[in-house]
This record gives structure tokens, C-alpha cells and sequence, in this order.
């Protein structure tokens, strides 16, 4: 979710806005669920699963 906020930061700061963004990364558009609860999962498991 960090990502994906650092990456409309920075398509604001080059300029890219408005209609011609995609509308995961337009700056305002509403993050969805899958991108939070993916990273959620990807720290805990990181965390909590044995890794080989």
C-alpha cells in the first residue's frame, strides 16, 4: 500500500493526473481492499512462517 502511494506521489510530481492516470494510481481514487489485505498477508507471513 506504501508502494502504491509513493507512486501516485510521484506520477503527481511528473504531472501525470487527472484522466489520462490509470485509476489505481490517480491521485484522490479510493486504494482497494486487495491491495491492503495482500500486503497485510505478504508482512505476516514474512513474519510468521519458517522460511527455508
Amino acid at each position: 500500500m506504501l508502494a502504491l502511494m509513493l507512486l501516485r506521489r510521484g506520477l503527481a510530481v511528473a504531472g501525470v493526473t487527472g484522466d489520462n492516470a490509470p485509476r489505481l494510481v490517480q491521485v484522490g481514487a479510493d486504494l482497494p481492499y486487495a491491495v491492503g489485505i495482500a500486503g497485510g498477508m505478504a508482512v505476516w507471513a514474512w513474519r510468521f512462517l519458517p522460511l527455508p
